[in-house]
């Protein structure tokens, strides 16, 4: 098993792409975001562009494939 560490900043949108749901969730609601998802699978789009300013309570949409 691999595992691969990401660097998150705390006032930043990550990039969640090619994340489970389950991660994307986590990773997104511990930064104060509200996340909708659409789908199942892996992530491949989100409402909000990675690295754009963080707004807590902000709502953010992932849609899975």
């Amino acid at each position: 098993m691999n595992l691969k560490t990401l660097p998150v900043a705390k006032n930043k949108v990550p990039d969640v792409r090619g994340m489970t749901a389950k991660d994307a969730v986590f990773i997104l609601e511990s930064l104060g975001m509200k996340v909708k998802i659409k789908g199942f699978g892996t992530v491949k789009k989100q409402s909000i562009a990675p690295k754009q300013e963080i707004i807590r309570g902000n709502l953010i949409e992932i849609t899975l494939k």
